[in-house]
């Protein structure tokens, strides 16, 4: 998302960014599943989960999810992208 000094703004293509968060969770999720996150002080969202595969390089279980809603708001996309515990990587 970018959000220019009008204060406008533009659609994130999710094809372009993946926020990812470390967490530790009391069963491995399965597809499907919906699991709660927060960023800071914010309101709690869901996520659901579309994939866990274990990575030996990482020496985890690595979930992959998606959004619950059809979209962020600016608020939210902001909160996420300024969260010190996710982190944004950019696949472009």
């Amino acid at each position: 998302m970018r959000v220019n000094e009008h204060a406008e703004v533009s659609l994130v293509d999710n094809t372009d960014v993946r926020f990812t968060k470390r967490v530790e969770l009391p069963s491995i999720p399965k597809t499907g599943d919906t699991l709660t996150m927060v960023v800071g002080d914010g309101e709690p969202f869901q996520i659901e989960v579309v994939q866990s595969d274990w990575h030996d390089d990482k020496n985890m279980f690595v979930v992959a999810c998606r959004y619950g809603r059809r979209s962020l708001t600016p608020e939210a996309y902001r909160a996420i992208a300024n969260a010190s515990d996710w982190t944004a990587k950019t696949l472009l």
